[in-house]
């Protein structure tokens, strides 16, 4: 799961289920997830492509005024295919004489943005971007693929197409002869890479929800939003009994990282985890195996991210 629906996550575990921000967190979780979701089944399709090429993913890049994300670049060295994925669910209409995609799901009809538009947009940023990191220009071909095997897909549109048909579509395409050489292909694959910009890490900001609108605690894992009592040895639920030794506690200290980053002072977890001995905070702290940063007051402990 990538750390941006993490923060999500546990974004939506610490909202009270009446924030009147949690619909828009639900809503930017499900995008998110539906996105992975759709480019992880996508992947089975790209076993079927014939010849070498080399896959990336989410690749977020710098362009001259804005950064530009492209969900799947498919590198060749005759020609990039930038795919666009879509994971919609419903009847699906892509309708270019209005620059729209409608969705139809029990009755209630949904515009979305044109994908190919959105797609060309991509592919002239990505062109620019090329051409300042000297290697040669290379043909892209921009495709609009549909993930959902459970959606129909009604399109005119040559390049808006379902997962299941882009192996072949590839495949039929007239050959191209080579524009990079291997190492030119590898070295454009390490630069994406390089020069990935990884989303903005702070989730609350992005919502504008302040810290102490969180649910503090450790969360029960059984039950949604409950938080455990300390207990000799571990944790307890108040209203289902369970009983976490060591589980509960990590998840909640991921959940941490998550929304408050990887630095934590005996402080700081007394009011995160709703603690009022310090020395409890200590021995927790200890148990956990955290790098201790510092010896004063103004010490602090790494979590850490991997």
């Amino acid at each position: 799961m990538s750390i941006s629906i993490e923060r999500l996550r546990s974004l939506l575990d610490r909202l009270s289920p009446d924030h009147h921000l949690l619909p828009a967190v639900e809503q930017a979780y499900g995008i998110k997830k539906s996105g992975m979701n759709g480019e992880a089944s996508l992947d089975y399709h790209l076993h079927f492509i014939d010849g070498d090429f080399q896959v990336l993913n989410g690749i977020r890049l710098q362009g001259d005024l804005y950064i530009f994300q492209m969900d799947v670049v498919l590198v060749t060295r005759s020609r990039i295919f930038l795919i666009e994925v879509k994971n919609y669910a419903g009847e699906l209409i892509y309708d270019g004489d209005n620059h729209q995609m409608l969705q139809i799901v029990d009755g209630q009809q949904k515009a979305y943005a044109d994908p190919i538009l959105q797609a060309k947009r991509q592919t002239v940023q990505l062109r620019k971007w090329i051409s300042q990191q000297t290697l040669p220009s290379i043909p892209i071909s921009s495709l609009v693929v549909f993930t959902n095997s459970y959606a129909s897909l009604d399109s005119p549109h040559p390049d808006v197409i379902k997962s299941s048909y882009l192996p072949f579509k590839i495949n039929a395409m007239k050959p191209l002869p080579d524009v990079w050489t291997e190492e030119e292909m590898d070295r454009f694959v390490r630069r994406c890479r390089s020069f990935h910009q990884p989303e903005n890490g702070d989730v609350l900001k992005r919502f504008g929800i302040r810290e102490d609108e969180l649910i503090r605690g450790v969360l029960c894992l059984n039950c949604p939003r409950v938080c455990m009592d300390k207990a000799h040895g571990g944790w307890r639920c108040p209203k289902c009994g369970g009983f976490s030794k060591r589980k509960a506690l990590e998840r909640a200290m991921h959940d941490y990282l998550m929304l408050m980053g990887d630095k934590v002072s005996n402080q700081q977890l007394c009011d995160f985890l709703r603690i009022n001995d310090r020395q409890v905070a200590n021995r927790i702290l200890k148990s956990l195996g955290y790098k201790k940063v510092g010896s004063t007051s103004n010490s602090y402990y790494l979590i850490p991210t991997d």
